[in-house]
Formats: C-alpha cells, structure tokens, sequence
C-alpha cells in the first residue's frame, strides 16, 4: 500500500515496478491526482482527492482557511484590489464565494470549456492586484511572470508550490531557508511578493491534526487505508476507483457531529442519506430532459454532465456535484436537460426519500432550499417557482 500526498510517489513506482506487483495506491490531493491521472503505472490507485465527501465538505472548510491565512499574513488588502483566482473547481470557487463580497473585482480563470467567461491569460495578467493559484497544477508558467504588474501579490491555494511556477521565481531571488518566509522578487523584471516562498499558504508548519475540521480528512485516508488493506489489485473495478458513497455518507453523517459552523459547509448534506441507486452512464446519455417530471436527485461520483436550457449550456457538473433538487423542492418539471459529457457514475435517490430526508433535518432542509434558489436563477426561472 502506498499513502501518496502530491504523488511523487506513485509516479516512480509506476516507473520501477513490474506488472507482477501487488500495489493499491492512495492519494488524497487534487494536484497529485492530476500528476498520475495520465500516467499507465500498472497499479490502482484509490482516488480520496476526487471524493464526493471530500470536495462537499472540505472545500469551504479550505477555502476559508486559505483566505484567513492569506490576509492574516498582508498588511491589508484595498477592497479596490483586482483579484485573479486561477482554477474554477471546488476550492476556487469556494474562496471567489468568500471573496466577492469584499473586493470590487474577483474574476475566475480556468480553462476548461464552459466554466467560465472566456480570459485571455497572457494579456490580462498585468491587470491583477492579486493572483490566487488553486488549480493544481502550473497556472503562471515562467513565461508569463514578466507579464505580471509590479507589486502583485502571489498566493497559492493548491496543495504543492507549482501554480506559478516557484522554483523558477524563487532563482530571481536571494535564497532564504526558511520555506515559510514570503519573498519579494525583484529583480529588475518581475516585482512580485510571492506568500509562503509559493507553498500553499495555509501550510505554515504548524501542527493540523488537532483541528476538528481536518477529522474528514483524516477519516477518508483511514477508510481508504482500511479498503486498500482487504482489495486486491487486479480485482478492482478501475485504475482510479473511489470510495463508496455510502461508506462516504457514513463518515460525512459522523463528521456533521462536530462543532463545526454549518456556514462553512454551504453544500447539501445529502450522503448520508439511505436509498441510492448507482448508475453507470455513457457519453452522451440523458439523465432527464428539460420539462420532464422530476422524481430523482443525483450525486455525481466520477466523470462530467453538462445541463441545458433551451438547448444552450448553462453549467457543467463534475465529482462531487449534485442537482435535480430544485425542481422536486418546487414540484416543478425539470427546468433543464442533463447529459453526460464523458462516461460518468452517479447516485440516484428516490424523490420521495429526498423529501422525507428534508422533512426530518430542518437544517439539511434550509441549505437544500437555498441551493435551489441558486440553481433557479442559474438557469433563469424565478424563484417564486418554489413557493
């Protein structure tokens, strides 16, 4: 068994070992996930990173981490600053939700078809104030830093110092040991503070563990760790298997127990609940089509759905996701078309299940209430639809 974070790891064991191995890898980052997802390593490799309950729950739980430690560690930042967040999955999102009611200018960068309004990285770049990194991956390439606007501010988001390239920033710079230092690049070219030498800038070496919020985290490592303990290898069903949804829902179940603030969580807390149906679907299949009854929710566990009205594409949905509650909240027909972009898995719940479910959790019930009025004006319907 091998316990990844980042997946160095998992990337030169595919490299060194045989097909003969008995190995089940585990990784719980998004960013080491997008290192190995393309690569043939001969083993699989239990995917906490993409979890459903991980990116439900954790998300905003990270994302207002990140952004308390970002400010705690500047001297202020103008509510006129213009911020970029680069990468529109779960965390940037969540930090752009937090960011938005404070600063005049909060745009979100990401490259994947529909997500966002179309920016042309390269000749926008030396517009920002400040830039947040919370795709995984390089967002600012080396050959853009040049482009930056003098003073900016460099904060990563992500679980590794590669969204701006920081290796090649930290080379413009006097060296400094300390890992956690913020540093001022100014070289005569670039003139930028890049927070926390361009590690994530919540990770300042001081002990997590104690934290109740991170108790999810560490009870999906431990389940994986459990599940990886009595799988075989070549028996698995993928190379990228999840964790089962149900065995998810139990741990988000206990995790609600905590004395954490039900603001933070902000998503519905819907995996708990018994009665799911999985489903298997292909490219280009159609859950339900726009004025259909409704009378199912959906949670995705894997793969992308896209939902249309009139034909048009209003959103994607990716892991983690869910929709279909508007409309069985409402007693309306579906207000959209959703189809599976690439092959995909879900979980389907009974309408009546969702509405008991509701109907017992007066909390569940408020959150699933104002998830549907997003979701209503997302695709232009009122929401008096709902009274």
């Amino acid at each position: 068994m091998l316990l990844d974070d980042g997946g160095s790891l998992l990337a030169v064991a595919g490299a060194m070992l045989d097909a003969s191995a008995d190995v089940i890898g585990i990784e719980q980052t998004s960013a080491g996930y997008a290192k190995i997802v393309g690569c043939a390593l001969g083993f699989p490799v239990i995917n906490i990173a993409r979890s459903s309950a991980k990116l439900l729950y954790e998300s905003p739980i990270i994302a207002a981490r990140v952004t308390q430690t970002a400010f705690e560690r500047t001297a202020g930042i103008d509510s006129s600053a213009a911020i970029l967040i680069t990468g529109a999955g779960a965390i940037g999102t969540a930090l752009a939700d937090v960011l938005r009611p404070l600063h005049d200018r909060v745009d979100v960068y990401d490259t994947r078809s529909g997500c966002m309004t179309p920016i042309d990285l390269p000749n926008a770049i030396g517009g920002y104030d400040v830039i947040i990194g919370a795709t995984g991956a390089t967002s600012v390439p080396a050959s853009m830093h040049e482009l930056l606007r003098p003073g900016v501010l460099l904060m990563s988001a992500s679980s590794s110092d590669r969204e701006f390239d920081a290796v090649a920033l930290r080379r413009r710079t006097t060296p400094n040991p300390d890992c956690h230092a913020d540093l001022r690049v100014a070289d005569g070219s670039v003139d930028a503070t890049l927070l926390n030498s361009g590690f994530p800038v919540n990770f300042d070496g001081s002990p997590m563990c104690g934290d109740a919020s991170m108790a999810l985290t560490m009870a999906l490592l431990a389940a994986a760790v459990l599940y990886a303990s009595v799988a075989v290898a070549d028996e698995m069903s993928s190379d990228h298997p999840h964790l089962g949804l149900i065995d998810q829902g139990d741990i988000v179940a206990s995790f609600l127990n905590i004395d954490v603030p039900l603001q933070a969580l902000s998503r519905l807390p819907l995996l708990s609940i018994d009665g799911y149906r999985r489903l298997q679907v292909r490219s280009g299949h159609t859950l339900f089509r726009q004025g259909e009854r409704a009378d199912h929710f959906f949670v995705i566990e894997s793969g992308e759905l896209e939902a249309l009205v009139d034909g048009k594409v209003i959103l994607r949905l990716g892991a983690g996701d869910h929709f279909g509650e508007a409309c069985l909240l409402g007693g309306m027909r579906r207000i959209a078309t959703v189809r599976a972009c690439e092959p995909s898995v879900l979980w389907e719940l009974d309408g009546k299940a969702f509405g008991d479910a509701l109907h017992r959790d007066a909390a569940m019930r408020e959150i699933a209430y104002g998830v549907a009025r997003t979701r209503l004006m997302h695709a232009g319907a009122s929401e008096s639809l709902m009274v």
